[in-house]
């Protein structure tokens, strides 16, 4: 039980700061503990004191009754139905002291404030095995969860010294758990065969919830994630019901995908989890929360600036849109051409450079798509990833692509390039492990990629000449921003800190017109860098931003823009091209922007939003 809570207060501890930021102890923190921690940054829960809430304490049993297939109840059903007696609860109170070392005052000061913000607005623990007892239920007994006062005296006196370690700020937690003892009728049975089965896999670790992507959704996302052979997942949300909540995949399948909703979550934030069981185990701990917005409105395409005349025709008008990319220069003889994906997973291709890209994949379940190409004839290509997470490519210039990795379980994918012979494509996916893979006829200029698993977003850019090369950078496991490529001088004075959640980057890389990045922190700020930086150098300065994509060649006739999401989901536009993109929606709940055009006067740009 005491274990139980600890890993209870340990996702909460990780859902307000950040799994991973900190590591998380259950120790006594005396000075030779926290000289073992090596400077680690540590949030400690210590937990010194157990003992009875005697003022909760009362006396006599309690029968429950049920009938067959029906709720256990409190209702006297006769004797025949009574399946035993509960003891009254007793209440036990476990208390923890909450410290938190970084080395620095300041910043624990930040961390102890905002835990403390949080325990307080918690007043329950769900703890899986209170759950399970039906008694607790039928009284609506659960364990509880409040800051505690502890007398002054006893911090000097007692606590402090005992640890052996100077008195460092603390709070103070308290959980009270409900404990109950069962007596079953007495019954008499004859065993004439006993049968014992061993489970071939029990999951020890908790399954994971690969989608919908955190932030907003509508009211029905699609669910998916990983668990292990055989097992049946169960997702719950801390905000109503889902319905259905489970899925099992049978054989050998270790990857879920809930069946389609056939209710509407509720809006608003949710908190999602999955536990899975196997045959003749209990069921796994829960999985780490994925986070939620359900908005009321299913996103509906909106096009603006000065090259909007090129996306507006044909474009689709239902709602329901997940994602959204654009390609194009955006010049008369370089128009340019947009692909969705809708509700039900398919490719949907609308511009004036349509034709190019007509030829795309029919079938539903597509999640991610990204084209590029500078629009002439020829030059444009997409590639978008299907239900099975494989790798589609498509478009009058395929065929520099045309070499794409052929497994299944691809997350993300970029590409760019000018798309003519002296120019041409690139692109990198991201595979199941995380692993950067990068194809076509320009992969030399992106060949030294980082190898390590783990990586979670990656953007690319540059004309692809020998006068132009290619950059990329990624996101690696721990938010870091790698940089590399032919042109990776470029970017190289990236950030350095953990904690990235997405990164966009533009420009030729010609001299003439450098490239630049834009990458969004832990803090939801906007951080831009590059050889180019000065054209986008006025960014929003808030923090709590979303989402961000740039555009332009970067020369100082056709100079760059910026568009972001901020926290309120209301569109930002920010660079010295901002003039070509007037106009932007003004209303909230935004999640997806795009952005394409060289910028010229010719070549006039265009966004797209969800």
């Amino acid at each position: 039980m005491i274990k139980e809570v600890d890993n209870a207060l340990q996702v909460i501890v990780d859902t307000e700061i950040g799994e991973g930021q900190f590591v998380i102890k259950f120790d006594a923190p005396t000075r030779e503990k926290v000289a073992e921690w090596g400077g680690a940054h540590a949030v400690d829960l210590f937990l010194y004191e157990i003992h009875e809430d005697r003022a909760k304490r009362s006396c006599g049993r309690i029968s429950v009754y049920q009938k067959n297939g029906e709720a256990p109840t409190l209702e006297n059903l006769g004797p025949e139905y009574k399946i035993g007696e509960y003891e009254a609860p007793r209440f036990f109170a476990l208390t923890y002291m909450l410290t938190v070392w970084t080395g620095t005052p300041m910043d624990e000061h930040q961390v102890l404030g905002q835990l403390t913000a949080r325990f307080a607005h918690e007043q329950t623990l769900l703890l899986p095995s209170l759950e399970s007892i039906p008694i607790l239920k039928l009284l609506g007994v659960t364990a509880s969860l409040e800051i505690s006062e502890l007398p002054q005296d006893r911090i000097f006196t007692d606590l402090w010294p005992a640890i052996g370690n100077t008195h460092t700020p603390f709070v103070s937690l308290t959980v009270t758990l409900p404990l109950v003892w069962f007596d079953a009728p007495a019954i008499e049975y004859r065993v004439d065969k006993v049968t014992v089965r061993f489970p071939d896999e029990v999951p020890n670790a908790a399954p994971s919830i690969t989608e919908p992507p955190a932030g907003n959704t509508g009211r029905r996302p699609q669910i998916k994630g990983t668990c292990v052979a055989g097992a049946t997942v169960t997702v719950a949300t801390t905000n109503g019901t889902i319905t259905p909540a489970t899925v099992t995949p049978g054989g050998t399948a270790t990857t879920w995908t809930l069946p389609n909703l056939t209710d509407d979550l509720a809006i608003g934030r949710h908190e999602l989890t999955a536990t899975q069981t196997v045959p003749g185990s209990a069921p796994s701990p829960a999985s780490t929360p994925l986070t939620i917005t359900v908005v009321a409105t299913p996103a509906r395409l909106v096009v603006w600036g000065e090259g909007a005349d090129q996306l507006t025709t044909g474009a689709p008008t239902e709602q329901g849109f997940t994602q959204v990319a654009c390609a194009g220069a955006g010049g008369v003889n370089y128009p340019l051409v947009a692909v969705a994906i809708d509700k039900d997973g398919k490719l949907r291709v609308w511009g004036q450079n349509a034709a190019q890209l007509s030829e795309a994949p029919t079938e539903e379940g597509f999640t991610q798509v990204a084209c590029t190409g500078y629009g002439r004839a020829g030059t444009l290509v997409a590639v978008a990833i299907d239900k099975d997470g494989k790798l589609r490519v498509w478009g009058q210039n395929a065929a520099q692509l045309s070499e794409a990795p052929t497994e299944e379980g691809f997350t993300q994918v970029a590409c760019t390039g000018y798309g003519v012979v002296n120019y041409p494509l690139v692109a990198v996916a991201i595979d199941k492990d995380g692993k950067l893979r990068v194809w076509g006829q320009n992969a030399a200029q992106l060949s030294e990629a980082p190898t390590e698993e783990g990586f979670t977003q990656v953007a690319c850019t540059g004309l692809g000449g020998a006068d132009s090369p290619l950059v990329a950078v990624a996101i690696d496991k721990d938010g870091k921003l790698r940089v590399w490529g032919q042109n990776a001088a470029q970017l190289s004075e990236a950030p350095t800190e953990e904690g990235f959640t997405q990164v966009a980057c533009t420009g030729s890389g010609r001299a003439d017109s450098p490239l630049v990045a834009v990458a969004i922190d832990k803090d939801g700020k906007l951080r831009v860098w590059g050889q180019n930086a000065a054209q986008l150098s006025e960014a929003p300065t808030e923090e709590g931003f979303t989402q961000v994509a740039c555009t332009g060649s970067g020369r100082a006739d056709s100079p760059l823009v910026a568009v972001a999401i901020d926290k309120d989901g209301k569109l930002r536009v920010w660079g010295q091209n901002a003039a070509q993109l007037p106009e932007a929606p003004t209303e909230e709940g935004f999640t997806q922007v795009a952005c394409t055009g060289s910028g010229g006067a010719d070549s006039p740009l265009v966004a797209v939003a969800l």
